[in-house]
């Protein structure tokens, strides 16, 4: 073990015992020790992420924020995105920190097509082309299975965030199998449909359209 390594429990510990002993409020004591220690460089944090082509008809200089591809005939899916809808916590962005798109739309194809293989192999079926995953898709970066599910968590209001901020602690090699497990079974336990039923006020604000990649904003 590295001494950077070991200095993050000590790091995070000592902020935490500080906290106690200071009127400090437990979500931000919480916050704090948890990004203390994640600073320091944790031996299972995720590696540096390799740089996707740019899509600037989805990501542009007014609109950059992450999209959430969700399996839009998926009923645990829809209720997930609904969800995150209502509890975004839009502070680095007033229309919302995300933006959402099926996965089966135009939109999602070709977020998904410019996925590195391995991450690709983890969100979509080689043989039946079928959706496995949600993925979160940055402007050169994203996230699939449960690291895409902690990406989202962290964007949410109350406990929500705190539990993502927590899971970021957890090995990937353990939440994976956890994600995959639930993923395989979704649509046997919560059932599915045949149209993406997502709605919100700010739909225009919050649903990317396939209409941005003919060059229409929409």
């Amino acid at each position: 073990m590295t001494s950077r390594t070991a200095a993050a429990p000590l790091a995070a510990g000592a902020v935490f015992c500080c906290g106690l002993a200071a009127p400090m409020p437990r979500p931000r004591l919480l916050a704090a020790a948890l990004g203390c220690a994640t600073a320091l460089r944790l031996p299972w944090r995720r590696p540096a992420p390799q740089l996707l082509p740019p899509v600037p008809q989805i990501f542009t200089p007014d609109d950059s924020r992450p999209v959430v591809l969700f399996d839009g005939e998926c009923n645990l899916c829809n209720r997930g995105v609904n969800l995150l809808l209502d509890r975004d916590r839009c502070d680095a962005d007033e229309r919302g920190n995300l933006r959402v798109a099926a996965l089966q739309s135009g939109v999602g194809r070709a977020l998904c097509a410019r996925l590195p293989p391995s991450e690709y192999a983890k969100a979509v079926d080689a043989e039946t082309g079928a959706y496995k995953s949600i993925v979160v898709a940055g402007a050169r970066e994203a996230w699939v299975g449960s690291a895409a599910v902690l990406k989202i968590g962290r964007q949410l209001r109350g406990p929500l965030g705190w539990l993502a901020a927590l899971g970021g602690l957890v090995p990937r090699r353990v939440l994976d199998p956890i994600y995959g497990f639930v993923s395989r079974r979704r649509k046997l336990w919560f059932g599915e449909s045949d149209q993406c039923r997502v709605w919100d006020d700010d739909w225009e604000q919050r649903f990317v359209d396939d209409a941005v990649l003919r060059g229409d904003p929409g």
